[in-house]
């Protein structure tokens, strides 16, 4: 018994070192995004009940493995709090780091009656990156908050 527990516990401090030590893998293909939008009057700062928001994607890949499929359109409504959610798939590269997602320009718009349309892009440089550590994974969600001005 104390032999198992003994090698158990050599294998699992191996195990680790090698994961942080070696120049570790390298993969790509694709991966979900959750994009988290809130629709703000830029005025009252109230929250904007019922407004469109459309997550316009751009695909752009390098190796085939990342194309996912043809730029999409996709929509959904704001509640109450003025809070949607979409969500989509892009092409992603992997290592033992993180991952690397590759959503160039693409955009989110808000639009609701009685105000100009807002809009945003994803990412600044076309390129999320999400740390992966081990057992952890930090969530892929893009938090942003836009504001309308009333026509």
């Amino acid at each position: 018994m104390k032999l198992l527990r003994c090698a158990f516990w050599t294998l699992l401090v191996f195990g680790i070192a090698f994961a942080l030590l070696v120049p570790g893998y390298i993969g790509c293909g694709s991966a979900w995004v959750t994009v988290s939008v809130r629709a703000i009057d830029a005025v009252t700062k109230q929250p904007i009940a019922a407004a469109t928001v459309t997550l316009i994607s751009e695909r752009r890949a390098r190796a085939p493995e990342m194309l996912v499929s043809p730029p999409t359109v996709l929509t959904a409504l704001t509640d109450s709090d003025g809070q949607a959610t979409v969500k989509d798939r892009f092409g992603a590269g992997f290592d033992n780091t993180g991952t690397s997602i590759s959503v160039g320009t693409s955009t989110v718009r808000c639009e609701a009656p009685g105000y100009l349309p807002a809009e945003a892009r994803i990412a600044s440089k076309g390129r999320l990156r999400f740390i992966d550590f081990l057992i952890y994974k930090q969530r892929r969600i893009v938090d942003l908050t836009l504001l309308l001005t009333r026509m």
